[in-house]
């Protein structure tokens, strides 16, 4: 079973997702991490203890739990690779459990220990050095491919909201036009997706000792 068959808890998809199957869950509503995550819109989160240990991913850990409606215009599996490839390279908090069908993402627990960067973290110049050092190391993180361009995600969007009869900004036609050339040009280059840390932003850094001072907050890929 899936979260698309019907509605289901968070208890209910960890449970499905085979962890904690015999413990007592206690969860906590958390904020988003590093990134804001479109205020969470895409996701729930959660600070989570279990009254027994999973062997996969302890008795404490961050769950986030995506909305039904994220798949819509979220790659769940390019998403969650990312996110477990930072991981595993130290750059972004380890990955205990990533499961697309259930829609979780269960990962080490910074609740307490972390924060959002902020501008004035990084005046000094060897703070900004180690910045930069963080995210040129999301370009060593292994290739993944997205399943849709950019290009493609705006298409889908654009037929979701003509489908339900929404409202188009004034200038959309200029827009896509303006967006045509670009595809032109860049589709034909496209190989395999290149990570990097998007997007360029203090709020997207979270400052932890766990990380050695800064963790990167979120992953994408573009053409490269």
């Amino acid at each position: 079973m899936t979260v698309q068959d019907k509605p289901l808890t968070v208890r209910d998809r960890l449970r499905g997702a085979g962890l904690w199957t015999g413990a007592e869950l206690t969860l906590s509503p958390a904020d988003t991490m590093a990134s804001p995550s479109w205020w969470g819109a895409d996701s729930e989160s959660y600070s989570l203890r279990a009254s027994e240990a999973d062997a996969r991913a302890g008795s404490a850990a961050f769950v986030k739990a995506m909305e039904t409606h994220a798949r819509d215009y979220v790659d769940l599996p390019a998403a969650f690779e990312a996110a477990s490839s930072a991981g595993e390279a130290g750059i972004g908090p380890q990955v205990h459990h990533a499961d697309t069908g259930h829609a979780v993402l269960v990962m080490a627990d910074l609740t307490g220990l972390a924060a959002t960067a902020t501008l004035d973290l990084f005046d000094e110049p060897a703070e900004a050095e180690r910045l930069v050092a963080l995210r040129t190391a999301v370009h060593r993180l292994p290739e993944f491919r997205r399943r849709a361009t950019v290009f493609d995600d705006i298409r889908a969007v654009h037929q979701l909201v003509l489908g339900l009869g929404g409202a188009l900004p004034a200038d959309f036609g200029w827009m896509m036009r303006v967006l045509g050339p670009a595809e032109q040009r860049i589709e034909p280059a496209r190989q395999v997706g290149r990570p990097l840390h998007h997007p360029a932003a203090a709020h997207s850094v979270t400052v932890t000792p766990v990380c050695a001072r800064t963790c990167a907050g979120s992953v994408s890929a573009v053409s490269g």
